[in-house]
């Protein structure tokens, strides 16, 4: 597993934001005594910015932090201002999908709704330049050949050992013609080869379920090896992209989750529908 600029900074913004609260000290001082703006200091405390060296050891001065402890947040300041590999990819990589691929990067467990189509992790080449083009017309071809790349290299993450991935998505994903009947057949044999390669599990929930929590909402839960990294939440729409971070957002959308896969197909059985949706695209 790689080592994630996005999760250390996470980390260090949580650590600082509870030194800050158990010292009793509002943000608007430590601001100050940092030489930053209130929301830039918010936005260090949230995982999304990196202070300085500088500030970051005026900040710990201010709180009274001890050598040891100052040290090893400045051990976490240089590995969070370091560039991750989608860094290559920023031309064409929003911000809120940065921040999700920094996550990926060292969560262990990764577990995905998708209604309509197959979860980008999932995707073959030939189905995600047909989603990506379908979804952002005003995009230049060149910069969806790009997003295309970041997706594949995405992907990369799955085949090591440390990473589980569990998708549950509707049977529409799997009938949906996306980029046409052959490209959907490949689409659907290589489902069924990463499940069988890989820490993957796919769930589908058929249309004989009926209404269920998650229509209408696609997202990831990630989950970190280290207990003191907090779950989060990625939400994906047509025009947005946004983070849930929050214990009970975390927890609202894990009970959802495991609704949805209460009512979804065991793996085996998705498998074999699967396999006889592909069939069916044969000929």
């Amino acid at each position: 597993m790689a080592m994630s600029p996005t999760v250390r900074s996470r980390r260090l913004g949580a650590q600082l934001r509870d030194l800050r609260t158990n010292a009793n000290i509002r943000g608007i001082e430590l601001a100050k005594a940092a030489g930053v703006s209130q929301s830039h200091l918010s936005q260090c405390e949230n995982g999304r910015a990196v202070l300085a060296a500088k500030q970051l050891d005026a900040a710990l001065a201010h709180l009274g932090v001890a050598d040891d402890q100052a040290e090893h947040m400045q051990e976490l300041r240089r590995d969070a201002a370091k560039k991750g590999w989608w860094h290559d990819f920023v031309d064409v990589l929003p911000e809120q999908v940065e921040v999700l691929i920094g996550l990926e990067t060292e969560a262990s467990w990764l577990r995905t709704y998708e209604g309509g189509v197959i979860p980008g992790l999932l995707q073959t080449r030939d189905y995600a330049e047909a989603v990506i083009s379908a979804a952002t017309p005003y995009v230049r071809p060149e910069d969806i050949e790009r997003r295309v790349d970041l997706r594949m290299r995405r992907q990369e993450r799955l085949a090591e050992p440390d990473c589980q991935l569990t998708a549950v998505i509707g049977e529409e994903a799997i009938r949906y013609q996306v980029g046409g009947a052959a490209v959907l057949r490949e689409q659907l044999y290589h489902l069924i080869n990463v499940v069988a390669r890989y820490n993957v599990t796919v769930q589908v929930v058929p249309f004989t379920a009926g209404a269920h929590p998650g229509r209408g909402e696609n997202y990831m839960i990630l989950s970190f090896p280290e207990p003191t990294d907090p779950e989060a939440v990625y939400l994906e729409t047509l025009t947005s992209w946004a983070f849930r971070e929050k214990p009970h957002e975390i927890r609202a959308y894990t009970y959802t989750f495991n609704a949805i896969t209460a009512l979804a197909l065991s793996p085996k059985e998705s498998m074999e529908l699967i396999n006889v949706a592909a069939e069916e695209l044969t000929g």
